[in-house]
């Protein structure tokens, strides 16, 4: 993906790209682009300067999102059989330099949202919080879920939303609750392949806990129910955006696949991979509500 971008500087790539995690930077960017697709099929109140500031703000938080936690993670990482090849734990990054990048993301984030829309200076300053707090805490599994629930579930779309929206609906409320399920309780998938690293640190995770089939077991109730809510938001609110979240079901069952096989990485890509299918599916449920329209 964006750490195969070739032409570019190699300083550029490593502390622009390669720090902040580009594939990660382009998973938040398609929820905030699903949010602002649901947005406008809810109000569409287009502006071309607020969606330019907004998103270099939405950039600069992000970038400081994983940027500290590559930073307060590097210990960790060095040992990491995967994690160890990034930028820092590889020494390609000086640390100095990267925390210098982190502060005047956060400084911009903070500045240009508030120039926007003070609803998107609470969403940063929000994001920028939990991000601290994950950060600094001994990451318990049950804070690690109500910290994805709001930073990876809600927040991103939520957004979105708001940069061409003017106020929130219930449907969307709903939506943004669905999605919150969803991140808070298959972000453990990360924690797979990182078990035996976990343990040598001693720290706790949901799969330490409940081992590798206890985790399955428990992301498919949580699977259930999110299908059960998505139909139910269908029958009551007749809103479509809902139904572009159903065919993340075939990816459940790849995800599903993957933890049987003990393919773990392969079963968190398909995790990221189902923000990528929703916002292809919002995009193309946009498109026949424009088309009719």
């Amino acid at each position: 993906m964006l750490q195969k971008i070739s032409g570019l500087p190699k300083t550029f790539k490593i502390y622009i790209i390669e720090i902040p995690r580009g594939d990660m930077l382009l998973i938040q960017f398609l929820k905030v682009l699903t949010g602002l697709i649901i947005g406008l099929l809810t109000f569409n109140l287009f502006s071309f300067k607020k969606l330019l500031l907004g998103f270099l703000s939405f950039f600069c938080i992000v970038y400081f999102v994983y940027a500290s936690n590559a930073i307060v993670d590097l210990r960790k990482d060095i040992n990491h059989s995967v994690k160890k090849f990034r930028p820092l734990p590889a020494g390609k990054a000086k640390r100095n330099v990267v925390i210098f990048l982190v502060i005047i993301n956060l400084f911009l984030a903070l500045f240009l949202s508030f120039l926007v829309d003070i609803n998107l200076f609470i969403i940063i300053s929000l994001l920028a919080i939990l991000c601290t707090v994950y950060n600094i805490s001994s990451r318990h599994y049950l804070l690690e879920s109500v910290i994805f629930f709001i930073c990876s579930g809600i927040l991103p779309f939520l957004y979105g939303f708001l940069l061409v929206s003017s106020s929130i609906v219930i449907p969307f409320v709903l939506y943004l609750f669905i999605q919150g399920l969803f991140y808070s309780t298959h972000i453990h998938l990360k924690d797979v392949p990182d078990v035996v690293v976990d343990k040598k640190f001693g720290q706790k995770s949901l799969v330490t806990i409940l081992s590798i089939n206890g985790l399955r077991k428990f992301i498919s109730i949580s699977e259930i129910f999110y299908i059960f809510l998505c139909i139910l938001c269908i029958i009551i609110f007749k809103e479509l955006y809902f139904a572009a979240l159903l065919p993340n079901v075939f990816l459940f069952l790849k995800i599903h696949k993957c933890l049987k096989t003990n393919s773990y990485w392969e079963a968190y890509k398909n995790f990221l991979r189902i923000t990528e299918l929703t916002f292809i599916s919002t995009a193309i449920i946009f498109y026949v509500a424009t088309y009719e329209g």
